[in-house]
């Protein structure tokens, strides 16, 4: 049942903000053998219009179940890429204190936990890299500055005026398709 609700959540973009209250007690470290279908139900459920405030504390308890360095390897990996994946649909539900200590997974001991914390790092270079630590911007900051990315604000959606590659779609006098 769930599964379904966090499905109609997701597609629809609905706003039932006490289901991640409702979640939040699948997420202990007893239920470890499912924790993969529970990441599933609330990356899916979670979209841009969802408060970050209600993700916080599901994301607070991710970390303290799932990315610390007394669990399983497989699950601070999966930890990882769970938070990565609730931040490509929500950027702003992090704070920096916890980017840091994410962040910190990037010299762990592990070659999949290593991994899992770089492609976080490498997200957070691409969305919104004021919120890394300074000696982790990258070396390609003279082509990619500060100013040309604006940090995410929650609610703003693109909405576009035209169809893109449009012009791809363009006729010929005879009827065929040209492309540009």
């Amino acid at each position: 049942m769930l599964r379904l609700v966090a499905r109609l959540i997701g597609r629809h973009r609905l706003q039932i903000l006490q289901f991640y209250p409702h979640v939040l007690r699948y997420l202990t470290s007893h239920s470890k053998d499912k924790i993969g279908e529970i990441f599933a139900m609330i990356i899916e459920s979670i979209h841009e219009l969802v408060p970050p405030e209600t993700i916080k504390p599901v994301i607070e308890r991710i970390i303290s179940n799932f990315v610390t360095e007394y669990c399983p390897n497989n699950n601070i990996t999966v930890g990882l890429n769970a938070i990565r994946e609730i931040l490509m649909r929500q950027p702003l539900a992090l704070d920096e204190a916890q980017i840091e200590y994410l962040v910190e997974f990037r010299s762990y001991r592990n070659k999949s936990v290593m991994a899992a914390a770089r492609s976080l790092i490498n997200y957070f270079r691409d969305v919104c890299p004021a919120l890394l630590p300074k000696k982790l911007h990258g070396r390609d900051k003279e082509f990619h500055t500060e100013e040309d990315k604006v940090a995410p604000i929650f609610g703003d959606q693109h909405l576009s005026r035209t169809v893109e590659d449009a012009y791809l779609l363009k006729e010929d006098v005879n009827g065929v398709s040209v492309a540009a």
